[in-house]
């Protein structure tokens, strides 16, 4: 009879050099070849311009930190008012991480160099925290290595690099497994240690946070209905865990509860319904992949720049999937039961609000996230419930661990169980395998060379689209009155009567066109708020809004894409160029 497995005592100084080195090359074998060359940034993931935005980020962390500014609060962004960052993506334990990168490496490729190095930080660390956790629960070092795997490499990681706040998957482990060593032995300093990584994950991604405390509640609720154990001195520990990731969390908790009012809910249920994964996508081989990856395209990825279900991001390999089973076959014997219940509700979370069990075939049958959506407004701050997909590969990770030891076990001699367990492990990052993508140096628009140039403290209106006036800012440094993707989480009498002059293009240039009065108006607004320039694309309204800045005073050019218009600054008498 297989019996329950032992808890791991640690972890040797050679254990944790060899682990360590073992993830180091499995994260250069899937993410190697996206992070590499450092100064350069991959166009693999989804959505890739949204590295802009991170790069400011960790830009902003460096600049506020550094001046011993609030870091939730900009006065450069979404000028005059200023705007909050604390209901944004905004991982600051990254950008702390990459403020030595920045001063050895200035400018935007250094920020690119922060960012793979990240990548790489977070496919290692990941694969050392499953295997720590899948070791302590399995008792078998050489079954969690495989655990490292699947956690590290999953599709979902390797397809969200440039997306930090989604990247941060490493604190989870880590958190899982100071909670599970709270629970064998409540000592102060464990407790203090769950707070820190709660906190270090809280930091990084509010959603992740959400996560680990549903794991921990079933973590909870199993220990009293199944267990039955009440420990009052484990419940005095989670109040002082509690109490400490309060105090640890509350600079950030305090601005978020005091932003909420003005934010709001930000997607509507419409919206995530349209971003809900697919069933079949959980078993439908990755679309990315190098070699069979076109040939599953006809199960449908995205149609018309609409999700359709079939996320690659929620493919879990089919490998990754059977040696789950095989833990959970034996859940009864080897102490696995926790995370078979866990992954199946994470598993029945990530599919949304309603069942949709294939690109087109989408059901009206309710499912437990639409309550959440209903009564947790921190699950209605993000989009996607494919991110749930984390928590379930961690829960998977660890029955993954579960299941090799089951094929292990049997196997006398050593050298046949290094050939097994060798030949799963190349199996599981087979099916991990991303394909190659280009990889491009970061750059800015030359007219934010032009604009860092010009003296003086003054403010510029960007609307160049795809977080490129962050990269610019990046660059001049000037006050933006309009940040593109950004939640404006600021009073809703802020004024913004010029940006919407050309936000509002058809009816408020047609408007301007013909009345004096409202061209007064803007001209003194744009005085009052210190704008000097407006950065615009070349697009159908154009022309409409050239004549507009000209009616405003200003000069324009047309470089390369990009309508600048400068306009004479009356504040300090510099004339327009």
């Amino acid at each position: 009879m297989e019996q329950r497995a032992t808890r791991s005592t640690g972890t040797s100084p050679r254990e944790t050099a060899a682990v360590t080195l073992f993830f180091a090359g499995v994260t250069w074998v899937i993410a190697g070849p996206h992070a590499l060359p450092l100064d350069q940034l991959s166009t693999l993931p989804y959505d890739a311009d949204d590295v802009k935005r991170f790069m400011w980020n960790l830009w902003w962390t460096r600049e506020s930190l550094t001046s011993l500014a609030n870091p939730y609060w900009s006065e450069i962004v979404f000028h005059p008012r200023g705007g909050s960052l604390a209901l944004t993506s905004y991982p600051i334990p990254y950008g702390i991480l990459s403020i030595p990168v920045q001063w050895i490496w200035p400018g935007l490729e250094g920020l690119a160099v922060a960012i793979n190095l990240l990548v790489l930080f977070s496919f290692t660390l990941s694969g050392i925290g499953a295997y720590r956790l899948a070791k302590h629960v399995s008792a078998s070092p050489r079954a969690s290595l495989l655990a490292g795997i699947v956690f590290s490499t999953a599709l979902f990681h390797t397809l969200n690099t440039v997306r930090l706040h989604l990247l941060a998957v490493e604190w989870l482990p880590f958190y899982v497994l100071c909670l599970l060593r709270l629970g064998e032995d409540p000592r102060l300093r464990r407790a203090l240690a769950l707070a820190a990584w709660m906190a270090l994950c809280f930091y990084s991604s509010l959603e992740y946070a959400v996560y680990l405390l549903i794991f921990s509640s079933l973590w909870l609720a199993h220990r009293m209905v199944v267990q039955r154990r009440w420990e009052p001195r484990l419940w005095s520990r989670l109040l002082v865990a509690a109490g400490a990731f309060t105090a640890l969390a509350s600079p950030l908790l305090v601005q978020q509860i005091e932003q909420l009012p003005v934010a709001g809910a930000r997607f509507d249920l419409e919206e995530t319904v349209s971003w809900s994964p697919a069933l079949l996508s959980i078993v439908t081989p990755s679309r990315v992949h190098p070699l069979y990856g076109e040939a599953m395209r006809f199960a449908g990825a995205e149609k018309d720049g609409q999700t359709v279900g079939m996320r690659s991001e929620s493919s879990i390999g089919l490998a990754t999937l059977a040696l789950a089973l095989l833990g959970i076959a034996g859940v009864r014997r080897n102490g696995g039961a926790l995370y078979a219940i866990a992954a199946a509700v994470f598993l029945v979370l990530m599919l949304g609000p309603y069942l949709r069990v294939s690109g087109t075939w989408i059901t009206s049958i309710p499912l437990p996230y639409l309550a959440l959506y209903e009564w947790v407004p921190m699950i209605r701050v993000g989009r996607d419930p494919t991110r749930f997909v984390v928590p379930l590969l961690l829960m998977l990770s660890v029955l993954t661990a579960l299941g090799t030891r089951r094929l292990l076990e049997p196997l006398r001699r050593p050298a046949h169980e290094a050939l097994l367990l060798a030949g799963l492990c190349l199996l599981v990052l087979f099916e991990a395998l991303p394909r190659g993508a280009p990889k491009t140096a970061p750059s800015s628009h030359p007219v934010y060379d032009q604009i860092a140039r010009a003296p003086g403290d003054f403010a510029v209106l960007d609307h160049s689209g795809s977080y490129g006036g962050l990269v610019g800012q990046i660059v001049h440094g000037k006050r933006l009155t309009f940040v593109t993707g950004f939640p404006r989480s600021v009073p809703p009498d802020s004024p913004w009567e010029l940006d919407s002059a050309f936000t509002l293009a058809p009816g408020v240039l047609r408007a301007a066109a013909g009345n004096p009065d409202l061209i007064d108006h803007l001209r003194a607004v744009r005085s009052e708020q210190r704008i000097r320039y407006a950065v615009l694309p070349e697009v159908a309204i154009s022309e409409a809004q050239i004549r507009l800045c000209r009616r405003l005073g200003a000069q324009v050019q047309r470089l390369g894409g990009i309508v600048l218009c400068q306009f004479r600054d009356e504040v300090d008498g510099t004339p327009s160029r």
